[in-house]
């Protein structure tokens, strides 16, 4: 659901492997940010952005509104101002958008 993953510590989100430690997760999988499957901020849907894990239903709305009062979302400060997104949100999400 995320489009790959940007860093090894996001297995650590799946439930499954929560409590594996790093060591031995990285001996059975590989990151590689390049094949993340981006969303293209200014062209997505509602129902494209709340379908990612890292999006709720306020973020995409807020999102959206922006759009449509203002136009495109330029860059990743512009987001944060919009949305209210705190830093740890947009960390996770930084290598996921895309402002095209």
């Amino acid at each position: 659901q995320l489009g790959g993953y940007a860093k090894l510590s996001q297995l650590h989100e799946i439930f499954m492997i929560k409590d594996i430690e790093m060591d031995y997760l990285e001996k059975y999988f590989e990151v590689n940010p390049e094949r993340i499957n981006q969303i293209y901020i200014n062209k997505a849907s509602y129902k494209e952005l709340i379908s990612h894990p890292y999006f709720d239903a306020y973020l995409a709305k807020s999102v959206i509104k922006y759009r449509k009062k203002t136009g495109k979302i330029k860059s990743l400060q512009e987001f944060q101002q919009c949305t209210n997104a705190y830093k740890e949100l947009l960390e996770k999400l930084e290598p996921y958008l895309n402002f095209e």
